[in-house]
């Protein structure tokens, strides 16, 4: 089964009016904080989603699952694939997703680490999104890598620390600096034209 989320389509206004609050959530039991407005968005699909997947699942239509989303849908990919693979452990979920923000706390990142069974966060090199929120309550997922505009591919780095978010956030902020790198068109265009199989360090 393939589930895409899509994303917003107007950038500035996301990176501009993004809503910081957390709220509690459980999965399985394990209790996380998310951001509200991913999760509220998340939880309006919920019930629908895993009603839909324990219908295949049971009738074996369905043995993987793989969800993905560009930008805010990539928020809500992370989300789902946490709740999909904690409450469906028999089945192999893999995520994939392309400038997406923060989502959650350290609480969430590691119990989504623990039972998602792969995922890649794929980022531009100057896209502005995944630096948002710039709280450090807010954590990225793992497995990320940083594509640039010539093709090569890096790992991304661990965290930025708190003290240095304000600053890249703030930046990209501006009305001025440029958002190409986060747009759609390109990911899909870096993807296929990657020059090199290996990882830069």
């Amino acid at each position: 089964m393939h589930v895409a989320f899509r994303g917003t389509e107007n950038i500035r206004d996301a990176l501009s009016n993004i809503d910081v609050r957390r709220v509690d959530a459980k999965f399985q039991g394990r209790q996380v904080r998310l951001h509200s407005g991913f999760y509220r968005q998340y939880a309006s699909i919920q019930s629908e989603l895993r009603a839909l997947i324990r219908q295949q699942t049971a009738s074996r239509e369905v043995d993987t699952i793989y969800l993905t989303g560009h930008s805010l849908g990539g928020a809500l990919a992370t989300i789902a694939a946490a709740d999909v693979a904690t409450m469906f452990p028999e089945t192999p979920v893999h995520c994939y997703t392309f400038g997406a923000p923060r989502t959650g706390d350290a609480a969430f990142v590691h119990l989504f680490d623990q039972h998602v069974s792969s995922n890649l966060r794929v980022v531009n090199e100057d896209d502005p999104v995944p630096m948002v929120p710039i709280s450090p309550r807010f954590q990225h997922v793992s497995n990320g890598i940083v594509i640039d505009d010539k093709g090569v591919i890096t790992a991304a780095k661990t965290d930025l620390p708190w003290f240095v978010r304000p600053l890249l956030g703030l930046a990209y902020l501006d009305p001025s600096a440029p958002i190409r790198d986060h747009d759609c068109g390109v990911y899909i265009g870096r993807l296929g034209a990657l020059r090199s199989p290996h990882t830069r360090h």
